[in-house]
């Protein structure tokens, strides 16, 4: 399974591509469950790419035409990478000052529509389904976990060399949704048994 992870933005989109080689298997004996906090599931999961789309006309579009950049650049990624599911950030507001700063400098409003407006489009062009879509609020993968956290998690958890913070925040969304799926999974079946 291919798994598309982004981190939004008008002019700086990180996305990260995923693949899980195996599903989890679900043949496991009830004894072995006795203690269920100790269980670590880590599916077989691969980082295959990363990068960003860039909008480097940053002065000379209105934030319209930006959004509309950006999401033909991921209808293009998405044509091409196939994914099997794809990973949004949903943005949230936050009580900090920061949080208030970009609620009140308007930015916060355009990353929600650019999130919305990709989510329409790709459901529209029919790259993905509504049930292959997922939008993940920040503060279910991330929290208020600053910048440098994620990079650091990034970097020794894949390897990540780089210094892009929105690549690194693609690369954190695609994994916690991937483990958060692994162990919905697992404990689905383990009640079942």
């Amino acid at each position: 399974m291919k798994i598309l992870s982004i981190d939004p933005s008008i002019q700086h989109l990180g996305y990260a591509i995923f693949l899980v080689k195996r599903k989890i298997p679900l043949t496991y004996n009830k004894s072995f469950f006795k203690e269920i906090s100790a269980i670590k599931v880590t599916p077989d999961m691969e980082l295959l790419y990363y990068g960003a789309v860039k909008n480097f006309s940053v002065n000379k579009m209105s934030w319209v035409d930006k959004l509309d950049y950006m999401i033909k650049r991921v209808l293009v990624l998405s044509t091409e990478v196939k994914p099997n599911k794809i990973v949004i950030e949903l943005p949230e507001c936050y009580q900090s000052s920061r949080g208030q700063a970009a609620l009140n400098s308007g930015a916060l409003t355009k990353l929600f529509s650019l999130v919305f407006s990709l989510r329409q489009a790709l459901i529209s062009g029919n790259i993905c389904t509504i049930n292959n879509i997922c939008l993940l609020p920040v503060s279910n993968w991330k929290g208020q976990a600053p910048k440098e956290v994620t990079m650091r998690r990034a970097q020794e958890r894949w390897n990540y060399n780089g210094t892009d913070d929105n690549i690194a925040d693609a690369i954190g969304i695609g994994e916690y949704y991937i483990l958060s799926i692994a162990r919905t999974l697992l404990y689905k079946h383990i009640k079942d048994i």
